[in-house]
């Protein structure tokens, strides 16, 4: 392979190759809108760190040079769009290469002008093989100088990067919105961020994304908080568990939170959770939370409902729960009675790969009798299939007087579509008539699942599925209905 200025000199070279004699100088290709051209050019660019990309290839963006290099038209405008430049990866770097790497970053920096940058560094702590100790790596360095045009940065680093390689962007960052941090592979402490002020003043962030433990931050201002937990946890649980959800009594009423990966231990580890405490730990102001919990197929755990009593949420509107892996939430009727009584406000209810039965589904919506928008359905489980969309849900919502749900304005269902189809399209009906959807629509959708096991005939199953209740929906002709249906993939 050509070494990376060779590639640079040859793409340039190319680029102010006229074009061939007999070429017509009117083809569609050049009559294309600028941005029409860069959206169908991006097609073609894969710069992500996990497409087998070297670093160095990612950092030049060689992939968008490969284009500039077809014609004088494609060069003049991937090399004057400062978005394009703007987008600055720097990943898994070796120290060899630190020269040329700040080179490349030096020239995005001239292309991307005023525009502000998107940063991406994930480069492994490394030490020098003689003294032990770690090597200053000149591209923290040069990238620091830079922090005042970062609009979002995407941070995976080691704790001597960030307490000495990072310590000139504390206080500026005035254009930062989004913050992404992750631990790298020499950071083992999960508190590894708590004592972190370099994020502190941070006047425009709103969006925050943080393993395990936050750093010091200006909670008021933030809009979205992700936190994911790490898998591996030793000790004490449950004191895990509480450590991780304190941030939430930080957050302000405008915020959103997902909290993505909590993990019980293995069956045969796993210590009594009888001892959970049933009065709530921690109230919040927020809005709007998601769950996503990693289950083990461990009906007697229910993690989430265990999760569900640590929370006091009076002024909660979303409630989403999912699993992080294929295995299911298990539903807890109870914790969800009690969640729900906390939480009085709720129009959302959104439950993706939950196991929870016909009658635990029934009661979970006549507890929230605000909800306009409900997201549930049938889950595949390891040897069998369960059926939560059923004839007798489908009733429930024909109740005289939509006394089940009256404010509802969307449906999601997934299913192996167990049910009369005459009953949906008579719930369908009801729902747009009914003066909540009257002079807008009435939105369903669905995602059908397949009853096989086998992989190569799932996607064909799937598909049939959905043609057939497409086709339904389209003869029993319901007026003011959006609808959306999809097959599910494995």
């Amino acid at each position: 392979m050509p070494s990376s200025p060779t590639l640079l000199r040859d793409a340039h070279h190319h680029s102010t190759l006229p074009p061939p004699p007999n070429a017509p100088a009117s083809a569609p290709i050049l009559r294309l809108p600028t941005e029409l051209l860069l959206a169908i050019l991006a097609r073609c660019v894969t710069d992500n760190p996990w497409d087998d990309e070297a670093p160095i290839a990612i950092l030049m963006k060689a992939q968008w040079l490969a284009l500039s290099a077809v014609c004088s038209h494609w060069h003049s405008v991937i090399m004057g769009t400062p978005t394009i430049w703007a987008d600055i990866c720097v990943w898994a770097i070796p120290t060899r290469e630190d020269a040329l790497s700040v080179e490349l970053v030096q020239r995005a920096l001239l292309r991307a002008g005023n525009t502000p940058l998107r940063v991406n560094i994930d480069v492994a702590q490394t030490y020098d093989a003689q003294t032990g100790r770690p090597i200053r790596r000149q591209i923290f360095a040069f990238l620091s100088m830079s922090s005042a045009r970062w609009r979002a940065l995407s941070l995976r680093v080691d704790p001597l990067q960030l307490s000495l390689e990072l310590t000139p962007i504390r206080g500026k960052l005035p254009l930062l919105e989004r913050l992404e941090l992750a631990r790298g592979s020499n950071a083992n402490d999960r508190t590894f961020f708590a004592g972190c002020d370099l994020f502190e003043f941070a006047p425009a962030l709103r969006s925050l994304t943080f393993e395990d433990i936050p750093p010091r931050v200006a909670w008021h201002q933030l809009k979205e908080v992700r936190m994911k937990i790490t898998s591996g946890y030793h000790g004490h649980f449950h004191k895990a568990v509480y450590t991780a959800l304190a941030f939430i009594e930080h957050c302000s009423a405008l915020c959103s939170v997902v909290v993505w990966g909590i993990t019980p231990p293995y069956h045969q580890d796993q210590e009594q959770l009888d001892d959970w405490p049933t009065t709530p730990l921690f109230k919040s102001p927020i809005r709007s939370l998601s769950l996503a919990t990693f289950s083990r197929n461990d009906a007697q755990a229910r993690l989430a409902g265990r999760l569900l009593r640590l929370l006091d949420l009076p002024n909660l509107a979303e409630f989403k729960l999912e699993s992080t892996f294929p295995a299911v939430n298990y539903w807890d009727p109870a914790a969800f009675t009690a969640f729900a009584h906390r939480s009085p406000n709720m129009t959302v209810l959104h439950l993706r790969n939950v196991y929870i039965s016909t009658p635990a589904l029934l009661q979970a919506l006549s507890q929230v009798p605000l909800l306009e928008d409900i997201a549930a359905g049938d889950t595949h489980l390891q040897t069998s299939y369960h059926f939560a969309i059923t004839d007798e849900v489908l009733r429930g919502l024909l109740e005289p007087g939509l006394s089940l749900v009256p404010n509802l304005r969307r449906l999601e269902i997934t299913s192996f579509l167990q049910f009369d189809y005459g009953l949906l399209l008579e719930v369908l009906r009801q729902r747009v008539q009914s003066p909540v959807t009257a002079g807008g629509a009435f939105v369903f959708c669905a995602v059908v699942l397949a009853m096989t096991k086998d992989e190569v005939d799932y996607g064909e199953r799937a598909n049939e599925g959905r043609l057939r209740l497409e086709r339904e929906l389209r003869d029993g002709c319901v007026e003011g209905l959006r609808f959306t249906v999809d097959a599910d993939v494995l």
